[in-house]
């Protein structure tokens, strides 16, 4: 089903609530709005029956509405049950007469069940109150040819078709068809011929599941919409019960002595530190804080995992010289923490230290940390992986010469990059990321500077509308930056509340309403204000009423944490040389905590974005320490929690119960890889394999150094016969973005390989390594090794028999994704006799790393990629290299060739495979002699400009040295003996050129995985949530793209994620001979460029590739083709918005 016509509507809302309100005005239960959640979210996902449940829990409540009764009777519809629907709308009393979804619904019904007449008058009625609904015209129209009524049915067909093919849809197409066909019934055929033609024209953009039944009977006046609601955070005289309690006296700390918090033990607790000679670790369990002496310089500190080993480290920073102090857990059982100094390169101090803030800011997966200095300078510090660091302040692009910053981190612009936020006495910078390890100053020209002296900076969305918004403590009182949807800021006002002269501020939902309240010193007292939404911030009182504070010194630490882990989050102030605490003892409202684990990312998931959508209230929080809270409200559950990563990768989590610490992991899936071929099999379209896997473009190697594929960038996909078949007279492909990228598609062609069927045919499928032709086709007959061992003496020979996805797997994946320990495989062959030639044919796939992982292996020297090489015995008892890159498999268990008949040992015919990547082989085998032992390549002028596949026959001959026809005439009359007339050789390939391609929408797969991430997708379901977002810019627009796919021109189907372009081909092919098969090669074409944030212009469309562009990104003295036929095709063709697919959860209300 197209995307668009399964999606129902609801009415996003933002805030939180403990009621929700009717449009009558009267207070809802929040366990009706619950219910009502689940009935719209069961109805989507086809669970009719669940639905049905569901609804008529919600009539049961006093304040359901006519549109909860229509629900109901819309779910008992789908679920088969009509007459219980009917019975539902008449129960209604009349409130639902004049909704056209009511009358449609029960002219459905009637239809349904063969009762024409009741169907053509309600469905009159229900044109009558929405003649603008295309879904109730047709149907009418529909009823109208079953009584016979073909003139009134033309006149509902033609209002459809008035409407245009984008507002009615499949609705438009099929009102066309139905035209034409009374048209020609009254023989009108010249009437009916341009419409005809029109038909053909749309239908293909639609795919066969909009067209069906179901999709035909889709309204807009009978989606379930959950009705609109109105949600406010808790009334603030509520938050009175708000109670905190001592944790016991003051904690002394040293002269200059700071403060940090974080899980240091991965409990899923706030634990905090102490710093100074007389510092502490000081563990939380349950109420006991136990302490631990830990004596360290008395600078500020921060805690954050520089060595990747998920235990939170220690910088702490002071004139003297900034230590690092690595987290070592000594005894999992009791799980004390111990922290060792660790002497490192690069961290020395310049000044006494006046911030310390732990970032991935290049975004390869290790933290970075940046510090601020009194004496000194705003110091940027790369971590290199292997401990040490290196300082790329001036290269990054930040200000140096202010001194005195503090910083945080976050993505202000949603553009999942990491971006900076620096304060302090001279006021404030904002520095947009714009990837590739450098940043911009963006903070005047985008109203986020602020020139007063500034003490404290929190960063959150402060009304939760999903973005992040700036709250700050300066000289002249407090501002808060409402963050506005197109990047900037506007002041928000805060009355009376801006007059404050804080100390310090810090943020939390202090009474689990799911709106984020203010914490902060001001003189001698610590005051509390309740998020109101709007910016409006009600004071709490001065909790709790009874703390003393010292002597009303300015605060040196405000932090609120959940140190207990009840739920109620507690509060630790620092003022002159004493460290208080306050905790709830019992929490007011429910909540959530999250704690993760990174995989591909750093591996506390520093820099997240996690979204919580509960009884219609929405939430979104960065993640800086773990773990992170969120008020529920009295909900018993969140319907969905969804985290975005650090790399942009979407994970969400359903029906997550309250009251509890979640903690989950990253899932271990392909973010960017390549785009998918299907082909139609008879039965549906079966997935093939990845292509343009070759043809990458902005693909980071290493620091600074991008991948820049070959100028022509061909690939040729085998497709065995039986998986593709003819359909309506064409073979039909599919080629689909389901992954993070863009698609640059410029040629696509059909190879039809005729052959006998006792000759197998089989192209080299692998990507670098050796230089290769652009086609060489093997006829082999492949023969095992005699035994297959790895370098623990491991057998894997059963395993690597055959093509049938059990792997090889002789190594442990590495810290990074994509690399492993180091392995190899010794393949142990007969003995070949001289001058025969020897092939290996290798079978397996790779799990590829992304940029920003190749950015971390060339930062670290204890790490790297090994190509895939291949040894033989030297003679003497050892191995030596005799090709140093053979290459990979270029997609999912692709078939590589490698030739080592002038490299093997005859004497000792082994060979070792070894690489350090994380590749599985599935299957090993090799040739000896064989029929054209060096492959068929085409002959003659066959190739268009850049490589591109002449249509029609094409010559093939020997690929050996002089290409001799004759040297291999007595294998090819073994095998066949009456090859086809002028063929010469029994392989006969015809080429194919597309006879029409239609770009569309069509969304993602559903996707299968084994432990070992190797993904395979099913065409025939797909997913209801979007995993990604495309990039931003221009797509070629949805339709006809048959033309740019004609020739390698520069002029491209360019697809984003969630895209689609079916492709047919003329199958006017004469059937092979007797004894004969038929298998296939698709040709494509094209580059592909993901979205990792460390690939170069990853974060857009542009700038489009070229032939002959020297790189990419190309320079400035390079550009686009600018004459007319390519300026025709950007204004023609390149037309389509990027669109975003992930949505947030719920979007916030529209700014004035």
């Amino acid at each position: 089903m197209v995307k668009g016509f399964s999606i129902l509507t609801s009415v996003a809302v933002c805030g939180a609530a403990l009621a929700v309100f009717s449009g009558n005005g009267e207070t809802q239960s929040v366990d009706v709005q619950r219910l009502r959640n689940r009935g719209q979210a069961t109805y989507e996902e086809k669970q009719y029956a669940d639905a049905v449940r569901a609804f008529t829990e919600v009539l049961s409540n006093a304040s359901a509405t006519p549109q909860d009764r229509l629900n109901l009777a819309i779910a008992q519809y789908r679920d088969g049950d009509d007459q219980v629907a009917i019975q539902t709308l008449a129960d209604a009393g009349g409130l639902l007469d004049d909704h056209p979804g009511a009358s449609y619904l029960r002219g459905l019904i009637a239809r349904r069940t063969n009762t024409l007449g009741e169907a053509r008058s309600t469905l009159e009625r229900a044109r009558d109150l929405d003649p603008t609904d295309p879904a109730i015209r047709y149907n009418l129209g529909a009823v109208y040819v079953q009584l016979g009524a073909q003139d009134l049915a033309l006149a509902e067909f033609e209002a459809v078709t008035a409407m245009g093919f984008d507002i009615a849809l499949q609705h438009y197409v099929s009102a066309l068809y139905q035209h034409f066909q009374i048209l020609l019934r009254r023989g009108q055929r010249e009437e009916a011929e341009p419409e005809i033609a029109l038909y053909t024209e749309t239908s293909r953009r639609l795919s066969p599941a909009a067209r069906s039944p179901d999709a035909l009977e889709q309204s807009r006046s009978t989606f379930i919409v959950v009705p609109d609601v109105s949600l406010q955070p808790a009334d603030p005289d509520s938050a009175q019960s708000l109670r905190f309690v001592s944790t016991g006296p003051p904690i002394d700390l040293p002269a200059g002595g700071n403060i940090a918090i974080a899980d240091l033990n991965r409990d899923g607790r706030p634990d905090w530190i102490t710093t100074g000679p007389t510092g502490q670790v000081w563990l939380s369990s349950g109420n006991v804080h136990v302490p631990r002496s830990f004596p360290t310089p008395s600078g500020p500190a921060g805690l954050g995992d520089f060595d990747r080993d998920g235990w939170p480290d220690l910088y702490v920073g002071d004139i003297s010289g900034g230590r690092l102090f690595r987290n070592v857990l000594v005894d999992a059982d009791d799980a004390p923490i111990v922290f060792l100094p660790v002497e490192t390169e690069g961290l020395a101090a310049t000044g006494v230290a006046t911030g310390v803030l732990w970032v991935d800011y290049d975004h390869d997966g290790d933290l970075d940390v940046l510090i601020g200095h009194t004496g000194g300078s705003l110091r940027l510090l790369r971590n290199l992986g292997d401990g040490s660091f290196d300082d790329t302040t001036s290269v990054a692009g930040l200000n140096a010469a202010r001194t005195g910053q503090r910083a945080l981190s976050v993505d202000f612009d949603h553009d999942y990059d990491v971006d900076l936020f620096v304060w302090g006495e001279n006021g404030t910078e904002l520095y947009s990321n714009q990837r590739g390890g450098k940043f911009i100053e963006v903070g005047a020209a985008v109203g986020a500077a602020v020139t007063a002296a500034t003490k404290a900076v929190v960063a959150e969305d402060l009304d939760n509308d999903g973005r992040i918004d700036l709250a700050l403590a300066t000289a002249e009182g407090l501002v808060a930056l409402r963050n506005m949807s197109d990047g900037t800021f506007l002041p928000a006002d805060l009355g009376e509340l801006a007059d404050l002269q804080a100390d310090a501020l810090d943020i939390a939902d202090f009474n689990n309403d799911s709106y984020l309240d203010l914490v902060l010193t001001v003189g001698g007292t610590m005051q509390f204000f309740a998020n109101r939404d709007n910016f409006q911030f009600v004071n709490f009182g001065p909790l709790p009423s009874d703390a003393d504070l010292g002597d009303g010194s300015p605060a040196r630490f405000l932090g609120a944490a959940d140190i207990d882990g009840n739920g109620g989050m507690d509060v630790m102030v620092a003022r002159a040389n004493q460290l208080f605490g306050f905790m709830q003892p019992e929490p007011v409202g429910n909540w959530l905590s999250l704690s993760v684990e990174g995989i591909k990312n750093n591996l506390n998931g520093i820099g997240a974005n996690v979204e919580v959508k509960v009884d219609g209230s929405y939430q979104l929080r960065p993640l800086r320490s773990a773990p992170l809270h969120f008020g529920i409200g009295s909900a018993e559950r969140a319907e969905i929690l969804r985290i975005t990563w650090p790399n942009g990768i979407v994970q969400n989590l359903f029906d997550v119960v309250a009251d509890q610490l979640v903690t989950t992991k990253e899932l271990e899936r392909l973010e960017g890889s390549c785009p998918f071929l299907y082909t139609w099999d008879g039965h549906g379209f079966h997935f093939v394999n990845e292509v343009l896997g070759a043809a990458p473009i902005g693909m980071l190697l290493a620091d600074d150094l991008y991948h820049f594929p070959d100028p022509k960038p061909d690939e040729y996909v085998f497709v065995p016969g039986e998986h593709f078949r003819v359909v309506d007279g064409n073979y039909e492909i599919r080629i689909t973005e389901e992954l993070r990228e863009t698609v640059y598609l410029d040629a696509v062609r059909v190879l039809a390989i005729d052959h006998p069927e006792s000759i197998k045919i089989l192209p080299d499928e692998a990507f670098g390594g050796q230089v290769r032709p652009a086609l060489r086709l093997y006829a082999y007959e492949k023969l095992l090794p005699l035994r297959v061992t790895d370098q623990e003496g491991t057998d894997w020979t059963n395993e690597l028999a055959a093509i049938d996805g059990t792997w090889a797997r002789p190594f442990e994946p590495a810290a990074y994704d994509g690399l492993a320990t180091n392995h190899s495989l010794t393949l142990e062959l007969p003995e070949a006799p001289e001058g025969q030639p020897v092939h290996l044919y290798l079978t397996g796939w790779v799990y590829w790393s992304m940029g920003s992982v190749n950015l971390a292996v060339d930062q670290d020297p204890r790490t790297g990629f090994t190509p895939v090489s291949l040894e033989v015995p030297d003679g003497q008892g050892g191995w030596k290299t005799a090709i140093e890159d053979i290459g990979l498999p270029v997609a999912k268990n692709s078939t590589q060739i490698v030739d080592v008949t002038s490299v093997l040992n005859r004497a000792d015919p082994r060979v070792r495979i070894g690489t350090t990547m994380r590749l599985y082989w599935d299957a090993m085998a090799y040739t000896v002699g064989g029929i054209f032992p060096e492959g068929l390549v085409p002959s003659g002028d066959w190739q268009l400009e850049h490589g591109v596949p002449r249509v029609g026959l094409l010559e093939l001959r020997p690929g050996g040295a002089g290409g001799s026809l004759e040297a291999s005439r007595e294998r090819i009359d073994d095998v066949a003996s009456e090859p086809p007339a002028g063929a010469g050789i029994p392989v006969r390939v015809q080429v194919l050129a597309p006879n029409d391609a239609e770009l569309r929408p069509r969304g993602f797969s559903a996707v299968s995985r084994t432990a070992d991430g190797f993904e395979t997708f099913d065409y025939q379901k797909l997913v209801s949530a979007a995993p990604w977002e495309q990039h931003p810019g221009f797509y070629t627009a949805f339709g006809d793209v048959e033309e740019l796919l004609d020739g390698a021109d520069d002029r491209y189907v360019v697809l984003g994620t969630g895209d689609e372009v079916a492709i047919n081909f003329k199958a006017s092919l004469s059937p092979p001979p007797d004894g004969w098969r038929r298998d296939f090669l698709v040709y494509l074409h094209g580059w592909l460029k993901d979205t990792d944030l460390n690939s170069a212009r990853g974060d857009r469309v542009g700038p489009l590739p070229f032939h002959g562009m020297s790189s990419y990104p190309y320079p400035a003295t390079e550009s686009y083709p600018g004459d007319p036929k390519h300026q025709q095709f950007l204004e023609r063709y390149l037309t389509r918005p990027s669109r975003p697919i992930n949505e947030l959860l719920i979007k916030g209300p529209p700014r004035n």
